[in-house]
C-alpha cells in the first residue's frame, strides 16, 4: 500500500476512534454533573429544614424512640430502594 493512502487510513481510524472517546466523555461528564446535582438538592434541602428546631426535635426524638440501628437501617433500605428505581426507570426510558 502506498504511504499517503495508509495515512489517509490512518487518520480515519484516529478520527473515528477520537470520536467515540468524546462520546465516552460527554457521557461520563453527564453522568458525574447528575450526581452532583443530587448532592446539590440533598444541600439546599439540608439548609432549608435544618433551620427548623421542630424538624431537628423531630429527628432527634425518633433516633431516641427507635434507636440508632433501626433508623440507619430504615435510611439504608430506603435509599437502596430509592437506587433501585431510579436505575429500573433509566432503563424503561431507553
Amino acid at each position: 500500500m502506498r504511504q499517503p493512502e495508509e495515512l489517509e487510513r490512518r487518520v480515519l481510524l484516529l478520527r473515528a476512534r477520537s470520536s467515540l472517546l468524546r462520546a465516552g466523555l460527554s457521557e461520563d461528564a453527564r453522568q458525574v454533573g447528575e450526581s452532583l446535582g443530587a448532592i446539590d438538592r440533598g444541600v439546599v434541602a439540608v439548609r432549608r429544614f435544618g433551620t427548623q428546631p421542630a424538624l431537628i426535635g423531630g429527628v432527634a426524638l425518633l433516633l431516641f424512640l427507635a434507636g440508632p440501628r433501626r433508623v440507619s437501617g430504615f435510611i439504608s433500605g430506603a435509599l437502596t430502594g430509592i437506587a433501585l428505581a431510579r436505575r429500573a426507570a433509566l432503563l424503561l426510558r431507553r
